[in-house]
């Protein structure tokens, strides 16, 4: 039997009101075992056992333990054999512990039981969780991310005078139940659902430590449960909201950031750039952040509030039209890292950046239109280490930072880390001491997502920029132009005898080689050589349009096979046999390439394979044409021109399978480490994105390959001189579309 609340007995003892029953009774002379029962409280209808909750049937005493045999009352005392309790009609009786135990297991009390425990245990852990757990609450579904909609989970206990029995209210109108003296705080309820989000962020607050070994990415502390309202990574995969597979189609938002511009740049796009990005397809916007917007260099720490409402604005726009926002930090302080600088890797700018990242996370936690934070773009490091060890553990290192740091104040968003891509050398200098994938580490966060960028071959994206000096004007699925993935074993053919010049050749001339044979079957694609000899410390041999033609055994054309004019530089190499001062340079003035200061011999050759690569087979023959002249004070000075050879077991066209070819190094590294990868910049240069050039069907192959693989992908970018959708840096000039490369979006991203 169980103590009746609140109400008379019937019997011969019955009292005629609780009231009368009270006073009967000296509760404070009660004893458990020799010892004060309670400290002199009364039971009573709704009043307090142990200063902490009523005690009715079935319902918890001293600080939540559950009212049975054995279990702690009264500050660990046990309430148990020996305990008093009353009869139907008054008597008092000894309740036997086997009794108690089988009313307390009877299946409605425990069902009771449990609802109520669970309800309690939460509101202990939610008052233990302090500080965090209000603040990861905080904010829910603000799109502002200002902080001012702030949601306290609370489980009320309130009695029932009707039948005895407690409920949880989770109805925003219900009162909570406090002691007299103590001040009543205004809260707001939450759901069930929002209770268990708050749960699963304090799960997910915590991250992974292990580093390169973990192969399953799904269950894990940096990634979110099934029915999370956020994207969240699941192994290879993202998923959305309901479960379903989630590919990020996106647009990249430059902002004009490598200005620098203090304040945003408001005519970059508005609220319709969304909606037209929408109606071709997209999902996504990969937005460029330069920390100016938020900081400036004289101020640090403080933030401005015009760049934070910008965003602001456009997170709000983007939701509109189901886009979200990838938010990358593409300016960091110290500047915009490339080859010639990396300038963030210092004390100071590495906490700004880090704080800066605090902020910003902090705002937008709880926003659902954000996808993820894009840590560092395209990051280079100082050199220091001859193997490129020691930056790469700087580089991860304050990565590692920067998770656990944003970790602490948002759960729900998915990180996207870069691989670094290179060093740099006395601020002028880069080296890329990894290969394509070598620069690679698994972080301590696996709601990330592995970014890689993809401009291959650089030698036809990049076409046109005034900037890159080794640009070639070739058009797309051109067999006549070839790359090699691996170079194997050279061998150089030459024609028998050398060209002899002398000052009489100081006018434009026509140099033309004899048939070139391919005689071995470890000869699958060569490039053109010069070999100069004798020129003399004051010599110059000029070299402009090398021509090579496929021939019969007889020097009769079949094809030409490629033709290199030197309208810009050519990244070559050469060696001198002595020790003279043989060397090779571009000369811009007469727009050719140059072999000057050359002692006994001297070989140049190119490095960029666009000028140096196509296929080769047993049995067919060559002949190499070219203009040159020369000025030269030697008279023994001669050339040749001929084709150095070699193997290769990946040889390409450039067409989709040499794509392809460049794609899985990422697709495999993926699938071997068990995690997602988004290709956050895709694209093409504005000079060859037209059906002449092909770069349209480059663009084409690349995006047939992105959902073969089923990977994210960003277009870089949206307006943009060189490289835009718009062929502008601004928004007015809606008129400058590319027609072609729209028509490829709505074909290919519904």
């Amino acid at each position: 039997m169980a103590f009746e609340e609140s109400r008379g007995f019937d019997g011969q003892n019955q009292f005629d009101n609780q009231q009368q029953f009270m006073q009967s009774q000296d509760f404070s002379q009660q004893y458990v075992e020799g010892m004060p029962m309670n400290d002199g409280m009364q039971f009573n209808d709704g009043m307090p056992v142990n200063d902490v909750m009523p005690y009715v049937e079935g319902m918890p005493v001293n600080n939540g333990m559950p009212y049975a045999e054995g279990m702690p009352i009264d500050g660990g005392m046990p309430y148990a054999e020996g305990t008093y309790t009353y009869d139907e009609q008054g008597n008092m009786i000894t309740v036997n512990p086997e009794e108690l135990q089988q009313v307390i297991e009877e299946p409605q009390v425990k069902k009771k039981t449990f609802v109520i425990v669970t309800a309690v245990l939460v509101l202990i852990i939610a008052l233990l969780g302090g500080f965090l757990t209000w603040k990861i609450i905080t904010g829910k579904n603000n799109s502002t991310g200002d902080g001012s909609d702030k949601r306290m989970a609370k489980s009320v206990m309130k009695g029932d005078n009707n039948n005895g029995e407690e409920e949880v209210v989770e109805d925003e109108e219900a009162e909570e139940t406090a002691e007299p003296e103590e001040e009543e705080t205004e809260e707001e309820e939450v759901t069930e659902e929002e209770q268990k989000d708050a749960e699963d962020a304090n799960d997910n607050s915590s991250t992974a430590a292990t580093q390169g070994t973990e192969k399953d990415s799904a269950a894990s502390s940096g990634a979110k449960k099934s029915g999370s309202k956020f994207v969240h990574v699941s192994g290879r995969k993202l998923l959305d909201a309901n479960g379903n597979n989630y590919q990020i189609k996106g647009m990249g938002f430059g902002n004009d950031v490598w200005a620098n511009p203090k304040k945003p740049v408001y005519t970059y796009n508005d609220e319709n750039s969304y909606k037209e990005l929408a109606s071709y397809g997209f999902n996504s916007v990969r937005y460029y952040l330069n920390y100016r917007l938020f900081e400036d260099d004289d101020k640090p720490y403080t933030y401005k509030d015009e760049g934070f409402a910008w965003l602001d604005k456009n997170i709000e726009w983007a939701g509109k039209y189901g886009i979200k926002l990838v938010l990358n930090m593409h300016v960091p302080q110290g500047g915009f890292m490339d080859g010639d600088s990396a300038n963030l890797w210092n004390e100071s700018n590495m906490d700004r950046c880090l704080k800066l990242w605090e902020a910003i996370a902090k705002r937008y936690a709880n926003n659902e239109n954000v996808l993820g934070y894009g840590l560092l773009n395209e990051p280079y490091l100082p050199k220091t280490s001859d193997d490129g060890k020691k930056e790469l553990d700087t580089y991860y290192n304050y990565i590692n930072k920067l998770v656990k740091t944003i970790r602490a104040v948002d759960s729900n968003h998915m990180f996207f880390v870069e691989r670094p891509y290179g060093t740099v050398i006395n601020s002028s200098y880069s080296v890329y001491p990894w290969g394509t994938t070598d620069s690679y580490r698994i972080i301590n966060d696996t709601n990330t997502v592995y970014e890689f960028h993809y401009y291959y071959p650089i030698d036809f994206t990049y076409q046109g920029l005034s900037w890159h000096s080794f640009s070639a004007k070739i058009t797309y699925n051109d067999p006549n132009v070839l790359f090699v993935n691996s170079e194997g074993k050279k061998k150089t053919c030459y024609t028998n005898g050398d060209k002899s010049v002398s000052s009489a050749d100081s006018d434009w001339k026509t140099y033309e080689s004899g048939v070139i044979s391919i005689t071995g079957s470890d000869m699958n694609y060569g490039y053109w050589a010069i070999n100069a000899n004798e020129l003399g410390s004051d010599g110059v041999l000029y070299i402009d349009d090398i021509t090579v033609d496929k021939v019969d055994q007889s020097g009769n054309k079949i094809k030409t096979v490629n033709k290199y004019t030197f309208d810009s530089t050519v990244a070559c190499t050469g060696w001198d046999q002595n020790t003279g001062g043989g060397k090779w340079s571009y000369d811009a003035t007469q727009q050719c390439m140059a072999i000057s200061g050359v002692g006994q011999k001297y070989i140049m050759y190119p490095l960029n394979s666009t000028y140096r690569n196509f296929a080769l087979k047993k049995g067919e023959f060559y002949k190499i044409s070219a203009r040159y002249k020369v000025k030269t004070s030697s008279s023994t000075a001669k050339f040749n021109i001929g084709v150095q050879s070699a193997y290769s077991d990946s040889v390409y066209g450039l067409n989709k399978d040499y794509l392809r070819s460049k794609l899985v190094d990422f697709i495999n590294w993926g699938k071997s480490n068990n995690v997602p990868l988004y290709m956050g910049e895709v694209s093409t240069t504005s000079y060859v994105m037209n059906p002449t050039d092909n770069g349209t069907g480059w663009i084409t192959d690349m995006l047939d390959l992105i959902n073969e693989y089923g990977i994210g992908f960003s277009y870089h970018d949206y307006h943009n001189e060189n490289f835009g959708f718009y062929r502008s840096n601004m928004y007015v000039a809606y008129s400058n579309k590319n027609t072609d490369l729209e028509k490829i979006f709505k074909a290919k991203l519904k």
